[in-house]
């Protein structure tokens, strides 16, 4: 994580790959949570990972590695 994101942003991504977690910066867009923990739990399975850098500004990355069969 980037040193100047807020803590709030920061203490938010702990949280970000649980199920109905949302940011709080979500407003009024529509959701439930559980897309990320679903990408989360099929990476897994297929012994992959999945990981996530963000600034404040410049937007967020999520990166995923799936191992070739």
């Amino acid at each position: 994580m980037d040193n100047n994101c807020p803590k709030k942003v920061k203490s938010e991504q702990v949280h970000l790959f649980e199920p109905f977690s949302r940011g709080s910066n979500v407003g009024t867009i529509q959701g439930t949570g559980l897309g990320l923990a679903i990408v989360k739990k099929l990476v897994e399975l297929y012994n992959g990972s999945i990981n996530v850098t963000s600034k404040v500004g410049l937007g967020t990355t999520f990166t995923v590695v799936l191992p070739k069969r």
